[in-house]
């Protein structure tokens, strides 16, 4: 028993990590770190910081990072998802200015819920 009890526990891990590395976070993490800014829109989403110094990565996982744990625990689950499909949506076409106008409404949600 001591063997097949071993085993388990080992492949348990195995699989707690393995699942660990398909989050969101990680696979975004995965993205700045491996990939040029070229292949990569997440390092390409300010012009103003070069996505492939190392500055720029370090940025982009503290961004990142931040934004994964605002929709997680700050935010309502309502207003995280409507942030992160229209926020999201209006990066892709290009409308940067509307997406900042998009997060600052999100900002403002977050304040809003932190006083009640």
């Amino acid at each position: 028993y001591i063997q097949t009890a071993k085993a388990y526990i080992l492949y348990r891990n195995e699989r707690s990590r393995v699942r660990e590395m398909n989050t969101r976070l990680m696979k975004t993490y995965e993205d700045i770190t491996f990939s040029d800014a070229v292949d990569s829109d997440v390092k390409r989403e300010n012009a103003n910081i070069n996505g492939d110094t190392a500055m720029g990565s370090m940025l982009k996982y503290g961004s990142e990072g931040a934004k994964q744990f605002y929709q997680m625990f700050v935010l309502k689950p309502e207003h995280a998802k409507a942030h992160e499909l229209f926020g999201d949506a209006l990066m892709r076409t290009g409308k940067e200015e509307e997406a900042a106008l998009q997060w600052a409404i999100a900002d403002r949600l977050r304040e809003k819920n932190a006083k009640d």
